[in-house]
Protein backbone atom coordinates (compact mmCIF):
# COMPACT_ATOMS: atom_id res chain seq x y z
CA UNK A 1 0.00 0.00 0.00
CA UNK A 2 3.02 2.16 1.29
CA UNK A 3 4.64 1.63 -2.71
CA UNK A 4 1.41 2.34 -4.56
CA UNK A 5 1.13 5.66 -2.27
CA UNK A 6 4.59 6.85 -3.27
CA UNK A 7 3.88 5.87 -6.88
CA UNK A 8 0.98 8.15 -6.62
CA UNK A 9 2.59 11.13 -5.31
CA UNK A 10 5.51 10.81 -7.45
CA UNK A 11 2.88 10.63 -10.42
CA UNK A 12 1.41 13.74 -9.24
CA UNK A 13 4.39 15.86 -8.87
CA UNK A 14 5.80 14.86 -12.67
CA UNK A 15 2.24 15.74 -14.03
CA UNK A 16 2.16 19.48 -12.32
CA UNK A 17 5.98 19.37 -13.23
CA UNK A 18 4.99 18.65 -16.74
CA UNK A 19 2.21 21.26 -17.01
CA UNK A 20 4.19 23.94 -15.63
CA UNK A 21 7.17 23.11 -18.49
CA UNK A 22 4.49 23.35 -21.22
CA UNK A 23 2.71 26.87 -20.35
CA UNK A 24 4.26 29.94 -21.83
CA UNK A 25 3.45 33.86 -21.78
CA UNK A 26 4.75 37.36 -22.12
CA UNK A 27 3.64 40.67 -20.20
CA UNK A 28 5.03 44.14 -21.50
CA UNK A 29 3.37 47.35 -19.10
CA UNK A 30 3.99 50.46 -21.48
CA UNK A 31 3.60 54.21 -20.67
CA UNK A 32 1.70 56.53 -23.39
CA UNK A 33 4.54 58.22 -24.08
CA UNK A 34 3.87 61.98 -23.58
CA UNK A 35 4.67 64.54 -26.83
CA UNK A 36 3.57 61.81 -29.14
CA UNK A 37 1.80 62.39 -32.48
CA UNK A 38 -1.50 60.45 -32.60
CA UNK A 39 -2.41 58.14 -35.50
CA UNK A 40 -5.04 57.01 -37.14
CA UNK A 41 -6.40 53.27 -36.85
CA UNK A 42 -8.57 51.38 -38.83
CA UNK A 43 -12.28 51.51 -37.82
CA UNK A 44 -13.92 48.57 -36.22
CA UNK A 45 -17.26 46.67 -36.02
CA UNK A 46 -18.73 44.80 -33.35
CA UNK A 47 -19.26 44.64 -29.32
CA UNK A 48 -16.82 45.44 -27.15
CA UNK A 49 -14.54 42.39 -25.94
CA UNK A 50 -15.56 40.69 -28.99
CA UNK A 51 -12.40 39.50 -31.72
CA UNK A 52 -12.43 41.87 -35.51
CA UNK A 53 -11.31 40.85 -38.69
CA UNK A 54 -13.43 43.05 -40.71
CA UNK A 55 -11.92 46.47 -41.03
CA UNK A 56 -13.70 49.58 -42.82
CA UNK A 57 -10.88 51.84 -43.32
CA UNK A 58 -9.02 54.71 -41.55
CA UNK A 59 -11.70 56.42 -39.96
CA UNK A 60 -10.92 55.92 -36.09
CA UNK A 61 -8.48 58.65 -34.16
CA UNK A 62 -5.97 60.18 -34.26
CA UNK A 63 -5.14 58.43 -31.09
CA UNK A 64 -1.92 58.26 -29.02
CA UNK A 65 -0.76 54.51 -29.09
CA UNK A 66 1.48 52.03 -27.85
CA UNK A 67 3.97 49.69 -30.78
CA UNK A 68 5.45 46.59 -29.60
CA UNK A 69 7.48 44.01 -32.13
CA UNK A 70 6.06 40.62 -32.08
CA UNK A 71 7.49 37.03 -33.23
CA UNK A 72 7.16 33.78 -31.88
CA UNK A 73 8.95 30.12 -32.14
CA UNK A 74 6.22 28.27 -32.15
CA UNK A 75 3.11 28.37 -35.07
CA UNK A 76 0.11 27.79 -33.46
CA UNK A 77 -2.89 29.29 -31.55
CA UNK A 78 -2.16 32.50 -28.98
CA UNK A 79 -4.90 33.96 -26.87
CA UNK A 80 -3.85 37.43 -25.55
CA UNK A 81 -5.59 40.14 -23.08
CA UNK A 82 -4.71 43.80 -23.34
CA UNK A 83 -5.65 46.43 -20.76
CA UNK A 84 -5.22 50.22 -19.60
CA UNK A 85 -6.12 52.04 -16.47
CA UNK A 86 -8.02 55.41 -17.55
CA UNK A 87 -9.01 55.80 -21.00
CA UNK A 88 -10.59 52.71 -23.42
CA UNK A 89 -8.58 50.95 -25.40
CA UNK A 90 -8.44 49.40 -29.18
CA UNK A 91 -5.63 46.76 -29.56
CA UNK A 92 -4.61 44.82 -33.05
CA UNK A 93 -2.62 41.83 -33.94
CA UNK A 94 -0.50 42.72 -37.59
CA UNK A 95 1.56 40.87 -39.93
CA UNK A 96 4.91 43.49 -40.35
CA UNK A 97 5.51 46.91 -38.75
CA UNK A 98 2.72 49.31 -38.23
CA UNK A 99 3.68 52.57 -40.02
CA UNK A 100 1.93 55.47 -37.49
CA UNK A 101 0.40 58.04 -39.27
CA UNK A 102 -1.78 61.00 -38.15
CA UNK A 103 -3.77 60.58 -41.93
CA UNK A 104 -3.99 57.43 -43.22
CA UNK A 105 -1.46 54.81 -42.59
CA UNK A 106 0.88 53.16 -44.99
CA UNK A 107 0.43 49.94 -43.66
CA UNK A 108 -2.30 48.29 -45.78
CA UNK A 109 -5.66 47.03 -44.22
CA UNK A 110 -4.42 43.38 -45.03
CA UNK A 111 -1.65 43.77 -42.64
CA UNK A 112 -4.71 43.86 -39.59
CA UNK A 113 -5.07 40.52 -38.57
CA UNK A 114 -7.49 41.00 -35.77
CA UNK A 115 -7.99 43.33 -33.00
CA UNK A 116 -10.77 44.15 -29.84
CA UNK A 117 -11.91 46.93 -28.33
CA UNK A 118 -12.27 46.78 -24.54
CA UNK A 119 -14.69 46.79 -21.91
CA UNK A 120 -15.55 50.30 -20.57
CA UNK A 121 -14.17 48.67 -17.18
CA UNK A 122 -11.86 49.31 -14.50
CA UNK A 123 -9.32 48.34 -15.84
CA UNK A 124 -10.48 48.45 -19.14
CA UNK A 125 -9.73 44.87 -20.50
CA UNK A 126 -10.07 43.44 -24.07
CA UNK A 127 -9.49 39.47 -24.63
CA UNK A 128 -8.39 37.99 -27.60
CA UNK A 129 -9.75 33.96 -27.74
CA UNK A 130 -7.59 32.88 -30.22
CA UNK A 131 -5.41 33.82 -33.23
CA UNK A 132 -2.81 32.69 -35.30
CA UNK A 133 0.98 33.26 -35.29
CA UNK A 134 3.55 31.41 -37.61
CA UNK A 135 7.00 30.97 -36.29
CA UNK A 136 9.21 33.46 -37.24
CA UNK A 137 7.02 35.88 -38.77
CA UNK A 138 7.42 39.41 -38.23
CA UNK A 139 3.90 40.48 -36.42
CA UNK A 140 2.91 44.19 -34.10
CA UNK A 141 1.07 44.59 -31.43
CA UNK A 142 -0.80 48.22 -31.56
CA UNK A 143 -2.17 49.42 -28.61
CA UNK A 144 -4.32 52.59 -29.07
CA UNK A 145 -5.74 54.68 -26.17
CA UNK A 146 -9.05 55.86 -27.64
CA UNK A 147 -8.39 59.61 -26.86
CA UNK A 148 -5.31 61.73 -28.77
CA UNK A 149 -5.07 64.26 -25.58
CA UNK A 150 -3.76 63.81 -21.92
CA UNK A 151 -3.75 61.84 -19.36
CA UNK A 152 -0.94 59.63 -19.55
CA UNK A 153 -2.07 55.92 -19.22
CA UNK A 154 -0.27 52.62 -18.95
CA UNK A 155 -1.29 49.79 -21.34
CA UNK A 156 -0.67 46.22 -20.29
CA UNK A 157 -0.68 43.36 -22.91
CA UNK A 158 -0.32 39.99 -22.21
CA UNK A 159 0.07 37.03 -25.09
CA UNK A 160 -0.15 33.30 -23.98
CA UNK A 161 1.11 30.27 -26.48
CA UNK A 162 1.75 26.77 -27.04
CA UNK A 163 4.55 25.10 -24.84
CA UNK A 164 8.14 24.71 -26.19
CA UNK A 165 7.86 28.87 -27.44
CA UNK A 166 10.11 31.70 -27.22
CA UNK A 167 7.60 34.85 -27.46
CA UNK A 168 9.69 38.48 -28.21
CA UNK A 169 7.41 40.96 -27.57
CA UNK A 170 8.64 44.30 -27.71
CA UNK A 171 12.45 43.78 -26.08
CA UNK A 172 11.28 41.01 -24.04
CA UNK A 173 11.71 37.31 -24.87
CA UNK A 174 9.84 34.97 -23.06
CA UNK A 175 10.71 30.96 -23.69
CA UNK A 176 8.86 27.75 -22.25
CA UNK A 177 10.76 24.63 -21.60
CA UNK A 178 9.85 21.73 -23.46
CA UNK A 179 9.40 18.38 -21.45
CA UNK A 180 12.83 16.86 -21.53
CA UNK A 181 13.74 12.82 -21.09
CA UNK A 182 14.60 13.16 -17.42
CA UNK A 183 11.08 14.42 -17.15
CA UNK A 184 9.50 11.80 -19.36
CA UNK A 185 11.57 8.87 -17.30
CA UNK A 186 10.22 10.42 -14.20
CA UNK A 187 6.86 9.55 -15.23
CA UNK A 188 7.51 6.54 -16.75
CA UNK A 189 9.10 5.77 -13.48
CA UNK A 190 6.41 6.68 -11.27
CA UNK A 191 3.55 5.11 -14.11
CA UNK A 192 5.74 1.49 -13.52
CA UNK A 193 5.83 1.68 -10.22
CA UNK A 194 2.41 2.32 -9.63
CA UNK A 195 1.72 -0.98 -11.60
CA UNK A 196 4.65 -2.59 -9.67
CA UNK A 197 2.60 -1.72 -6.49
CA UNK A 198 -0.93 -2.75 -7.89
CA UNK A 199 0.22 -6.03 -9.11
CA UNK A 200 1.98 -6.75 -5.45
CA UNK A 201 -1.17 -6.11 -3.87
CA UNK A 202 -3.44 -8.36 -5.78
CA UNK A 203 -0.97 -11.14 -5.28
CA UNK A 204 -1.21 -11.05 -1.28
CA UNK A 205 -4.31 -10.97 -1.71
Amino acid sequence: MKAVARAVAVLVVSLASLASLTANAATVVSTWPLGQTPTLVTNINGPANAQQTSFTGYVAGPYNYVLLPLTVTQTGTYTATSSTTNVLNTTWILNGIFSPSPVAPATPLANFIVAVLALNTNPKVGTFTGFNLVAGQQYSVLVAFNSGSTPVDVSTFTINGPGGSCITLGSSTNCSRVPTLDSWALLLLALLAMGAGMLHMRRRR
